[in-house]
C-alpha cells in the first residue's frame, strides 16, 4: 500500500511540470499580450495627439477668419516683411526646388517655406488684427515654437527683426497653411525639382512682388505629391546612385482650398502630408487621387 502512495504521488510530481511546448505557448501568449498592449498604448498616444493637433488647427483658422472679418479680403498671396529693406514672402505651402541627400544624417534636407509661421507674424506685428492675434494667444504655449532665425540662413529671413512663431502639431511637427493663390501641385507629381539654386526666392524675394509669379514660382518652389506609382518607383530605385529613394516624400498634400479659402493641416503621424489617411484638417481640402 505504501509503494502504491509513493507511486501515485511520483506520478502526480510528473504532471505538474511544463512541457517545453507549454512553456513556448506561454511565452507566446506573453508575447502577444505584450503586443497588444503597445498597440493599443500606441493608439491612445496619437489619439491625444491627433485631438491637440485637431484643437490647434481651430485656433488658427479662427484666427484666419478674424482676419478676413477684419480686412473684408482674403490673407494676401504675398506677406510683407516691412524694414530697412522691403521683403515679401510667398505664403506656398511646398519646398525649395533645390533639396540635397545629407549624408551626414543619412536623409534628405527639406526646407519647409513656413507660411503658419508668416500669417502668425502678419497678424500679431505688421498687420496686426487684435481679434485673430487673441485667438492665437489661445493655443498651447508648449505647442508654439519660438525661433530666431541666423544671419544668411535664407534669402531674407537673416534681415528678419525679431523672433518667428512655429505651431507645432501634436507630434513635433509644423503646422501648414495653404493659400489659394498657390495651391493644388506646383512642378509636378514627381519629387524632382529644377531652378538656380543662387536665385532661388525660397521663403523671401528682395524688392517687390517677383513677376509674373505664378509662372515664377514653379521654378524655385516646388508643391509636389507623391502617388502610389511613385512611391513604387522610390522603392525600386532605393540602393540605386547612393540615394535611399524609399525614403523620399511628398512636399504637400497636393490640395486644393475650398471656396477660395486657405486651411492649415498637419502631416499626421507619418509626418509625410501626401498620406493623406492621417493628416488633420479643420477644413478638408480637395485631395488629388491616388491612381
Amino acid at each position: 500500500m505504501a509503494q502504491d502512495l509513493g507511486r501515485r504521488s511520483v506520478g502526480r510530481g510528473a504532471r505538474g511540470a511544463f512541457t517545453l511546448i507549454e512553456l513556448l505557448v506561454v511565452i507566446g501568449i506573453i508575447g502577444v499580450l505584450i503586443g497588444l498592449t503597445f498597440a493599443v498604448g500606441r493608439g491612445v498616444l496619437n489619439s491625444g495627439k491627433q485631438r491637440v493637433t485637431a484643437e490647434t488647427i481651430k485656433v488658427l483658422d479662427l484666427a484666419m477668419k478674424e482676419y478676413i472679418a477684419s480686412r473684408e479680403q482674403v490673407f494676401p498671396a504675398l506677406a510683407s516683411m516691412p524694414g530697412a529693406t522691403a521683403f515679401v514672402v510667398p505664403m506656398v505651402d511646398g519646398v525649395e526646388a533645390e533639396n540635397r541627400w545629407n549624408t551626414a544624417k543619412g536623409e534628405w534636407d527639406y526646407s519647409l517655406v513656413p507660411t503658419t509661421t508668416w500669417f502668425i507674424k502678419t497678424i500679431q506685428e505688421y498687420d496686426r488684427v487684435e481679434a485673430a492675434d487673441a485667438a492665437i494667444n489661445g493655443i498651447n504655449p508648449k505647442l508654439m515654437r519660438i525661433e530666431v532665425p541666423a544671419p544668411g540662413e535664407q534669402a531674407g529671413l537673416g534681415q528678419m527683426q525679431g523672433k518667428r512663431v512655429v505651431p507645432l502639431d501634436g507630434w513635433g511637427n509644423p503646422i501648414r497653411m495653404v493659400h489659394p493663390k498657390f495651391d493644388g501641385i506646383i512642378g509636378g507629381n514627381r519629387n524632382v525639382g529644377s531652378g538656380d539654386q543662387g536665385s532661388l526666392i525660397a521663403t523671401a524675394d528682395a524688392g517687390g512682388n517677383p513677376p509674373p509669379l505664378r509662372r515664377y514660382l514653379p521654378n524655385n518652389i516646388r508643391r509636389n505629391w507623391l502617388s502610389k506609382a511613385d512611391r513604387q518607383f522610390n522603392r525600386e530605385r532605393d540602393g540605386q546612385g547612393g540615394v535611399r529613394w524609399a525614403q523620399m516624400r511628398g512636399d504637400s498634400d497636393g490640395g486644393v482650398c475650398v471656396g477660395g479659402m486657405p486651411y492649415f493641416y498637419s502631416g499626421g503621424a507619418d509626418g509625410d502630408p501626401s498620406t493623406a489617411d492621417d493628416n488633420v484638417y479643420a477644413i478638408t481640402p480637395q485631395l488629388p487621387k491616388d491612381q
